[in-house]
C-alpha cells in the first residue's frame, strides 16, 4: 500500500491547503489518529469565528466533501467512548 502522511511525505510545497487537498483527493482511504487533544482542537476550531484557519478541521471537512472512507485509529483509551 502506498501511503501519504502530510508531515512526512515531502510533497508539501507551496500552499499547504493545496498539498493537503491533493493528498486527500488522491487517497482511497483516510486513517485519522484520534487523541483527546486532536478532538478538542477540532471542536474548538469548529466553534470559533476563524474555523478555516485550523488545518485539522480543514482536512476533515475536505475528507467529508470528497466522501472518502475514514478509518479511525484510536490512540488513547479515553477516546473509546464515542459520546
Amino acid at each position: 500500500w502506498g501511503t501519504w502522511v502530510d508531515e512526512e511525505s515531502g510533497d508539501v510545497h507551496g500552499c499547504l491547503d493545496i498539498a493537503l487537498a491533493t493528498g486527500i483527493t488522491n487517497s482511497n482511504v483516510i486513517a485519522v489518529c484520534i487523541t483527546q487533544a486532536y478532538v478538542e482542537k477540532i471542536d474548538a476550531a469548529a466553534h470559533s469565528n476563524s474555523m478555516t484557519v485550523d488545518n485539522c478541521l480543514k482536512e476533515l471537512l475536505w475528507i467529508r466533501m470528497q466522501r472518502k472512507p475514514v478509518v479511525p485509529v484510536v490512540m488513547e483509551s479515553c477516546m473509546l467512548d464515542v459520546t
